[in-house]
């Protein structure tokens, strides 16, 4: 069998000599997911009273059985991703007891019945034992419930399609369009865009070929890359437009570039505002490098993974990748070879395979409620998502792998529920106005402008909250806070109302304000995640509105601050208003003095910006002798969406192409991928100038500063690294902004101890290996370590900053957002 990688750096040469400036329409998506009454099973529907009690998070198996068998049921095995027990022994009748124990405790989430499940429908295609990937990611589950609609067009934007392939022929949509020649016939003489339309659309159930993804959904070629697979940016946006004009619901693009392009960037904007979803391929560089259009904020950008669920080693990965689909030994259509039948079925691996897979899977859930947006496919896709990877969202696997059983599920109840005539109430959502933490170990210290909020009880932490509500709202229907948690609490934390008028730079623990109402309880949540708060009982008019958040843990407990991205904020709805204002902005891009050369490949990443220029005077470290205390002033944020990597000077291992007639290189398909190895330190601990014999190694961040001198030492033992190394990058996570940024330099004493090292005895730094200029709190900043790491041994480094302010970044003791080394040897 053979196998294809099509990593396709084709060379997307730029047509225009300079780019005009332009503004970038924001494109918001809701983080819409969905919710249900977790307890409202019907006691009479699943078999032998056999049910299913999911958990929260943070719940250990031993916790979960206790709880079951005090409510008297007998547990099954424990389903570990899940967090969920099947039980048995509840009837009719002492079921809803049952249930209202359960919800009671609290960490009981949902109790649903232990369906019966049936064989899956199998296509009859003669080549179905081919492909691995429908039954990784559930498309068999996925057929029962819809195959497809001839009514869903998915727009197949690249090398045009062999249209005469007898697995193909009577799937194409009207208006294909070939750019690349001017005319009406979208004809493939490459094979690459057969392949993935094929992967998408093939005929289905047929006992011929394969089996597409996407059933009986209809695919429109449109060719903007020739017989060699190169192509110009500004013809792959003239093909994104007219899918978007000409009746197609989903775009895949399985092509792409290093480089940026404002022409087809604004395509790809034009195509999300006109409804479309646009899915595009990570690339294949097998680095962090963005590739365009997929990493631009309104395409989603999929990376590859194998049968095992891992990541493919040639797929791109960072902050800007969305989710992952199956991209290895892909079985599908083929032609052209020299660009001539016969047609004939191939595997292929890449990026490219991958994303077709999810706009199939898209094309799937619109079958299933053809009343659906872009937004709601979006958010349904990533939310229904399989975590392969880290816990949580990650730069390898972004929200996980596309489940294609679970995302049309979703889409089904979504599309059968029924809609309420009643108008909904206008929802208005306010940002703090202000916000403050007081801590009392450091009881006339001020920390309104620190990068978190913090609850705990040893020693104490308060937090503030202040909101301005305006005076055309309405009245107030509910009110509900949300606040961001960067780590989980069990008990949570409470609300109070505060009536007292306080200053975000005036406040400490000696003149805070005393709590008032009590509002409500937070209950348990954990990390990374979006805790809501019924506050509607201390908001009940216009103006001001200030709250506590009293702790609930002993531990200290971090959440997102205003300075963050992830902000505290009250959701209002009100009747009788005039209306949440509007939030509508637009960003404008600087000029480009030159045309860079693109390589088309499947990928795309988001426009790097410019960091803005930190307002607020970070505040100095607490004084406090309490080495236990947090440092509040410089504590991480959450999670960061889609950073922009800086992208580095384009090379070519292609012949060089002449600027007057720019063409696209087919990406070579023997280079062997590089290998990429993770470490996290072993060791990690800030040294203060003002605390010379103190240590504050268990600290859940470093620093950096100049004015006292604050410096940060990390060592990572990267032993056993196989080959030759190529690159290492150093990544942390950046609790604020920087204007000047940071230096690493080269430390030779490995013998330092996160337990003792102090500033007295702190090892002396060296060689500089990297820097880092101004950046944005709470995102991921990395800096280019490649000089000192040999692939053997301890590698000790210190972070400086590199001017007068203190900086943040996250700790090791900082789960999910500790430093790493990313290495990558050949």
């Amino acid at each position: 069998m053979t196998t294809t990688r099509w990593a396709l750096p084709v060379t997307v040469a730029l047509v225009a000599l300079c780019l005009a400036v332009g503004a970038l329409v924001h494109v918001e998506r809701r983080a819409a997911r969905a919710s249900s009454n977790a307890f409202s099973a019907t006691f009479s529907e699943s078999t032998d009273g056999r049910y299913v009690v999911g958990f929260r998070r943070g719940t250990t198996e031993a916790q979960a059985r206790a709880l079951v068998e005090q409510a008297g049921l007998q547990a099954g095995p424990w389903i570990r991703r899940s967090r969920a027990l099947p039980v048995w022994t509840i009837d009719a009748s002492n079921g809803p007891a049952i249930a209202s124990t359960l919800e009671a405790d609290g960490r009981a989430r949902y109790l649903e019945p232990d369906w019966i499940v049936e064989a899956s429908f199998t296509p009859s295609d003669t080549r179905y034992h081919l492909q691995w990937a429908p039954d990784q990611i559930g498309a068999e589950d996925a057929w029962d419930e819809v195959t497809g609609s001839s009514s869903v067009i998915v727009a197949i934007i690249d090398t045009g399609v062999n249209k005469s392939h007898s697995d193909i022929s009577g799937k194409i949509a009207p208006d294909e369009y070939d750019f690349v020649n001017g005319d009406n016939d979208a004809s493939d003489d490459h094979g690459h865009g057969t392949h993935v339309g094929g992967i998408v659309g093939a005929q289905f159930d047929n006992s011929r070929g394969i089996a597409s993804f996407g059933g009986d959904t209809r695919i429109q070629p449109i060719k903007v890359l020739n017989a060699a697979g190169s192509g110009s940016s500004s013809n792959v946006a003239a093909g994104i437009e007219h899918a978007a004009d000409h009746n197609a619901d989903i775009i895949n693009l399985s092509l792409g570039s290093s480089s940026q392009s404002t022409v087809m960037r604004d395509a790809v904007t034009y195509a999300y505002t006109s409804g479309l979803l646009v899915v595009s391929a990570a690339g294949n560089n097998g680095n962090s490098v963005p590739h365009y259009p997929a990493a631009y904020t309104a395409s989603m950008a999929i990376g590859a993974t194998d049968s095992l669920d891992r990541r493919a080693g040639f797929s791109s990965y960072g902050t800007w990748l969305d989710m992952v689909a199956p991209g290895v030994a892909i079985q599908s259509t083929w032609c052209c070879s020299g660009g001539s039948p016969p047609p004939t079925y191939r595997d292929a691996s890449g990026t490219s395979m991958a994303s077709p897979i999810v706009a199939a899977v898209a094309a799937l859930m619109l079958d299933a409620d053809p009343g659906m947006s872009n937004d709601d496919l979006w958010d349904i896709l990533k939310d229904s998502s399989e975590d392969v990877g880290t816990p949580g969202p990650d730069i390898y696997t972004g929200d996980g792998r596309v489940d294609a059983a679970a995302a049309v599920g979703t889409a089904s109840v979504a599309g059968t529920a029924t809609p309420t005539p009643t108008p909904e109430p206008d929802t208005t959502v306010l940002e703090a106005e202000a916000d403050a933490v007081v801590v009392q170990g450091a009881p006339d210290q001020n920390f309104g402008t620190g990068g978190a909020l913090l609850t705990g009880a040893i020693p104490a932490f308060h937090s503030f909250l202040r909101f301005d509500l305006p005076g055309d709202i309405g009245t107030v229907q509910t009110a509900t806070l949300r606040i961001y948690a960067i780590e989980a609490s069990t008990p949570g934390f409470d609300v109070h109302e505060v009536t007292d008028t306080w200053t975000e730079l005036g406040i400490t623990w000696n003149n805070q304000p005393f709590p008032a109402a009590f509002a409500a309880n937070s209950g348990d949540f954990g990390a990374e995640e979006w805790v809501e708060v019924d506050v509607t009982s201390i908001v009940t008019g216009t103006g001001d509105v200030s709250m506590i958040m009293v702790p609930g843990d002993v531990n200290g407990v971090q959440y997102s601050s205003r300075e963050g991205e992830h902000a505290p904020e009250l959701e209002i709805q009100s009747t009788g208003g005039a209306g949440p204002p509007s939030t509508a902005t637009s960003t404008v891009i600087p000029s480009a003095t030159t045309a860079p050369t693109a390589t088309p490949v499947p990928t795309s990443t988001p426009l790097p910006t410019t960091p803005p220029t930190a307002t607020r005077t970070p505040t100095p470290l607490p004084t406090s002798t309490n080495t236990a205390t947090p440092l509040p002033t410089n504590t991480p944020l959450p999670t960061p969406t889609r950073t922009p990597t800086p992208l580095p000077t384009a090379t070519s291992t292609s012949t060089p192409v002449p600027t007057a007639t720019p063409t696209l290189t087919p990406l070579p398909t023997s280079t062997a991928a590089p290998v990429v190895h993770e470490f996290e330190p072993d060791a990690d601990a800030l040294v203060h100038q003002s605390f010379p014999a103190q240590n504050f190694g268990s600290q859940p961040q470093l620093s950096t500063g100049e004015n006292p001198e604050v410096l940060s030492y990390l060592r990572f033992d990267v032993t056993g690294t196989a080959g030759t190394v190529q690159s290492a990058t150093l990544r942390l996570f950046a609790g604020n902004n920087a204007t000047h940024g940071i230096d690493v330099l080269g430390v030779s004493d490995n013998s330092w101890g996160e337990s003792s090292i102090t500033y007295n005895n702190a090892p002396a730094t060296g060689t500089l290996a990297g820097s880092i200029g101004g950046y944005s709190g709470g995102t991921w900043i990395e800096i280019d370590v490649t000089t000192l790491v040999t692939g053997n041994g301890e590698v000790s480094l210190a972070l400086t900053a590199a001017g007068n302010e203190h900086l943040g970044q996250s700790s090791r003791e900082q789960s999910g957002r500790e430093p790493e080394l990313v290495v990558t040897t050949q």
